[in-house]
C-alpha cells in the first residue's frame, strides 16, 4: 500500500513538480521498504521505487544526502541479488551510475574507480543484443573518458574510444540512437588529438 502511494505521489510530482509532492513519496517508500522482508519481490519494488524518488530530487537538488543513500541502497540490493541474478546488471548500473555521481561533486577518484568496475562487470552480463548493453557500455565509457580526464590514462581514453567504435557498428545509419552515438565519439577522439 505504501508503495502504491508513493508511486502516485511520484506520479504527481512529474505532472505538478511540487516539491512536497517528492519528499512525501520518499518518505512513504522508506514506510515501504522498513515493512518488506529483504529479498522478496515487494522489498525490491519499493526498494525500486525509493531509490528512483531519491535520484529524481538529488538530480533537482544536488542533496548529497539522497545520493548516499541511494549508494547504500543499491550496495544492499547487490548482496541480495548475487551473480547470476536476473537484477545484478541493473543493479550494477544502478551502483556505477551513483558512484559516477559522486565523483562528479566530490572528485574522490576511489568512486570512479569503483563505477568503472562496476559498469564493466555490467558490460559482462549484458552481451550485444541484451535490452541493457547499450546503456551499460555508455556507463562504463563516459566513466573512463572522466578517469583519462582526471588522470591523464590515455588507456582508459582508448577504451571508451573502442567501445564507441564497437557500440556504433552494432547501430546502422538510420538508428536513432547512431547520432548520439557518433557525437561522443566524435568528442573521444577529439580528446585523444
Amino acid at each position: 500500500m505504501f508503495h502504491s502511494l508513493a508511486l502516485c505521489l511520484l506520479d504527481r510530482y512529474d505532472y505538478r513538480r511540487v516539491a512536497a509532492d517528492l519528499d512525501e513519496a520518499i518518505k512513504f517508500s522508506r514506510a515501504a521498504v522498513e515493512l518488506c522482508i529483504p529479498g522478496q519481490p515487494k522489498h525490491d519494488l519499493s526498494v525500486g521505487i525509493l531509490t528512483f524518488g531519491l535520484r529524481v530530487r538529488f538530480q533537482e537538488l544536488a542533496t548529497i544526502c539522497d545520493l548516499e543513500e541511494e549508494i547504500v541502497l543499491h550496495r544492499a540490493a547487490l548482496e541480495l541479488h548475487p551473480p547470476g541474478d536476473p537484477l545484478q546488471s541493473s543493479l550494477l548500473q544502478s551502483l556505477a551510475l551513483c558512484l559516477s555521481d559522486r565523483y562528479d561533486h566530490g572528485t574522490v577518484v576511489t568512486d570512479l574507480d569503483d563505477a568503472i568496475k562496476f559498469s564493466r562487470t555490467a558490460v559482462e552480463l549484458c552481451p550485444p543484443g541484451h535490452s541493457e548493453h547499450d546503456s551499460s557500455v555508455d556507463i562504463l565509457s563516459l566513466c573512463l573518458v572522466d578517469r583519462f580526464r582526471e588522470l591523464a590514462t590515455i588507456r582508459d581514453l582508448e577504451e571508451a574510444i573502442e567501445l564507441r567504435r564497437e557500440a556504433l557498428e552494432l547501430h546502422p545509419p538510420g538508428d536513432p540512437v547512431r547520432s548520439s552515438l557518433l557525437q561522443s565519439f566524435a568528442l573521444f577522439l577529439f580528446y585523444r588529438y
